[in-house]
């Protein structure tokens, strides 16, 4: 069995720029047989609903823009978001893998529902739906940024668990074309559909880590450590 397998998610233009290190998978968002759902609205979170090989040990998900978005000080997820400065591709086989470990891209301020809020208005009344729906609460820490995470793939099928009736909801009640006109704030309206199911993911995140009772950890790639020489 693999221990480790991360799906690198993205279009084909940005496949094409990362060298093939063996634990990463790469995924043409474009080119899922999803039937329906291959549609751009979904972003990142149509991945959730291919086929994919759980033969792993550990399964993990992340962008191709991560090493772009969070591996330096001076970006802007990691500056303004309060999130800490992650590793880069090349180091993420060398994290800590252990079953109640949930490594992930977080905003530690504001609580995820407002964050949300800030930056698209016109969702609100959509979270406050598919909170009533789940019996959830978006109000909680952490705020998984991204899709971006590596877990145990026992606790990404509890994950899959909750959020697929969540997206099923979302999906059979929301009409895709009046998301995009409503969310606005922030978002391009070609994927702006995709951040309310983005928001989806972190709520069934925030279910699957008390269900499991999870440590969240950001990538951590133990420090090298350096005999002390005695002369």
């Amino acid at each position: 069995m693999e221990k480790l397998k991360i799906y690198l998610c993205g279009h084909d233009n940005l496949v094409r720029r990362y060298p093939n290190y063996p634990h990463f998978q790469y995924v043409n968002l474009d080119k899922l047989n999803i039937g329906k759902y291959q549609l751009n609205q979904l972003s990142e979170s149509r991945i959730f609903l291919s086929d994919l090989d759980l033969s792993c040990e550990y399964i993990g998900f992340l962008s191709l823009n991560y090493n772009i978005k969070f591996t330096s000080p001076n970006l802007p997820a990691t500056k303004k978001e309060g999130q800490p400065v992650l590793p880069m591709f090349k180091h993420l086989h060398k994290i800590e893998l252990k079953k109640d470990i949930l490594h992930c891209c977080v905003i530690s301020q504001p609580v995820c529902k407002e964050w949300f809020k800030d930056y698209f208005p016109g969702i609100l009344p959509y979270l406050n739906d598919i909170e009533n729906f789940s019996k959830l609460s978006l109000n909680s820490f952490p705020s998984i940024l991204s899709n971006s995470f590596v877990c145990h793939v026992e606790v990404f099928k509890e994950f899959l668990s909750v959020w697929r009736p969540i997206f099923d909801y979302a999906w059979e009640n929301y009409n895709l074309n009046d998301l995009a006109d409503r969310i606005k704030g922030h978002a391009d309206r070609r994927r702006a559909a995709g951040y309310l199911f983005e928001a989806i993911s972190v709520l069934a995140w925030t279910e699957t880590i008390k269900r499991k009772n999870l440590s969240v950890k950001f990538f951590d790639v133990p420090k090298k450590k350096f005999k002390r020489i005695l002369i």
